[in-house]
């Protein structure tokens, strides 16, 4: 416990220093996004290429969620492990997608906080006003900028991969542990660069989307998986799930 909460502490440092940075530099904002604007457009939009990736991660994330979502089902019927990782675990993939993206990012900030994107504003061709993103504004009504539900989602893919891998290191290669180790974090880039440089988000977006979906995670993790409160809960699910759908007790 003391391990997450030194990242929890570190986490919460990095927030607030780009929450400041961002605050006494709102020109990061606009000059990034500034660099991939040919003036007339964002080219990256017209890049099918780069789209047809996007989509394949975009569909990847979801892939991973619904798998997460089975094995939590598994687990807890069955009250076993399920790919040699017990219900907990797959406990907390799910509450890391379902609070992290889904929640907080796509339910309460990109909805309520009306920040207009890149390509919405003035600076980039279209009719809203530019803001900060501490700015909770009225320049947006729907699916805004910030933060980046696309980014945070890919983090949360990242999240799973990499503690995956630590708790199944002793049934992985050494070169399948350190492939998920680095190229978890390597999605999370090619995610923010790609939602940047196609004018649907600005850097701050980007960034804070995936430390606020790490936040969740590892306070997640202190809760679900340290502290093991819901395992019987969970179990006691299965339980019930179990006799609900085949009519009988659990062996």
């Amino acid at each position: 416990m003391r391990d997450s909460s030194r990242l929890r502490a570190i986490v919460l440092w990095l927030i607030a220093a780009t929450l400041a940075v961002f605050t006494l530099f709102p020109g990061i904002d606009p000059a990034v996004s500034a660099l991939f604007w040919s003036g007339s457009r964002f080219a990256v939009n017209s890049n099918q290429t780069i789209e047809t990736l996007r989509y394949g991660l975009w569909n990847l994330t979801l892939m991973t969620f619904a798998i997460v979502l089975a094995g939590l089902i598994r687990a807890a019927i069955r009250a076993q492990n399920v790919a040699h990782l017990p219900v907990h675990i797959w406990a907390f993939f799910s509450a890391t997608f379902a609070v992290g993206p889904g929640l907080v990012v796509n339910l309460l900030l990109k909805e309520h906080w009306g920040r207009a994107r890149p390509f919405q504003t003035t600076l980039f061709g279209g009719e809203k006003h530019f803001t900060p993103p501490w700015d909770m504004t009225d320049q947006c009504l729907r699916n805004c900028s910030f933060v980046s539900g696309e980014v945070a989602g890919t983090t949360a893919l990242a999240v799973v991969m990499v503690v995956a891998a630590w708790h199944l290191r002793a049934h992985l290669s050494r070169l399948s542990f350190l492939t998920l180790v680095i190229v978890a974090p390597l999605l999370v880039v090619l995610s923010a660069l790609q939602r940047i440089s196609a004018g649907r988000h600005f850097l701050s977006d980007a960034i804070l989307a995936a430390l606020f979906t790490l936040l969740i995670a590892v306070q997640m993790y202190r809760w679900i998986v340290e502290r093991g409160g819901p395992r019987r809960a969970l179990i006691r699910w299965g339980a019930s799930l179990h006799r609900f759908l085949l009519g009988r007790e659990r062996v």
